[in-house]
């Protein structure tokens, strides 16, 4: 009798069996595994949408940067790749070219590189300045900016035309966006021919 009344205590015990349990464990098992692939396609989403935001300013900025230059510039001599502007007002020549190839400390590419001379061919007696277009902080992420097509047109003021670039790390374009800027400054091409804008 006493063995009787045991079985009948254990059989009306409440709990879980070995199979249940197991079955539990698997299913928050899936159930983890999908919110945390979630949370993996988030962030990956979310690094993009900085990557690109960043890249957008980093155009901006560089934009903004160069047409500050080139609108108050006394004289502008263009390559395909590199602007040399006169500025009357510091009294300097500012030459305006890609870091082609060189890193910071921090393994970043300077971008649009800003040489500062007395003369317009790029001899100073009092040396040359060199520095970036825009600073590292604008130029996050490891992105970077590059001039090219430059060109000049007339018209009724001197139109200066010039593409910007921006790439990633990996040298990915990223963003790109073609200005055109109208100055009344004699500009001359690689030629040496100038140009007067309007008056």
């Amino acid at each position: 009798m006493t063995g009787g009344r045991h079985t009948r205590h254990m059989r009306s015990r409440k709990g879980f069996t070995l199979a249940e349990t197991l079955i539990t464990i698997v299913i928050m098992s899936l159930a983890m595994m999908l919110v945390s692939s979630g949370a993996v396609v988030a962030h990956k989403a979310m690094i993009k949408a900085q990557l690109k935001a960043d890249s957008q300013t980093l155009l901006a900025t560089s934009v903004t940067a160069l047409n500050a230059e080139l609108v108050r510039a006394a004289e502008i001599k263009t390559s395909a790749s590199e602007l040399t502007v006169y500025s009357e007002k510091r009294g300097i020549y500012m030459r305006f070219y890609n870091d082609n190839g060189s890193f910071d400390a921090d393994g970043d590419n300077a971008g649009i590189l800003v040489s500062t001379s007395d003369t317009a061919d790029g001899t100073v007696a009092d040396g040359v300045y060199t520095y970036s277009l825009v600073t590292q902080e604008t130029s996050s992420s490891g992105l970077y900016a590059q001039i090219g097509d430059i060109s000049l047109g007339g018209g009724d003021g001197a139109c200066i035309s010039y593409t910007i670039t921006v790439y990633d790390e990996g040298g990915d374009e990223m963003e790109q966006q073609q200005v055109s800027v109208y100055s009344a400054v004699e500009t001359a091409d690689a030629n040496g021919d100038t140009e007067k804008g309007g008056d």
